[in-house]
């Protein structure tokens, strides 16, 4: 079974491959479980820092600076982080 730390950073991961695919730069930053995506737009050059946090027994949820949060398992989550950094 994959630690918290662990389904984090695969979930992070995922995520900024789905930004990347958009034109947006994605890493992470921190270590363990303080770990954070950073995410900029290069045109615009708006960022965003992203967490990825248990949410009881449902799906994990990523939230965002500015408001945002989505599902893991929501296939949009990149294209509303890309529509806040335009």
């Amino acid at each position: 079974m994959p630690t918290e730390s662990g389904s984090r950073r695969a979930y992070l991961a995922r995520l900024a491959g789905a930004l990347e695919v958009q034109g947006l730069a994605a890493w992470m930053t921190g270590r363990d479980e303080a770990v954070l995506l950073r995410v900029i737009n290069p045109s615009s050059r708006r960022s965003v820092h992203v967490a990825c946090l248990p949410c009881g027994e449902g799906p994990w949820l990523y939230l965002w600076s500015r408001g945002g949060q989505a599902t893991v398992e929501d296939p949009a989550a990149a294209t509303r982080i890309a529509e806040v950094l335009s």
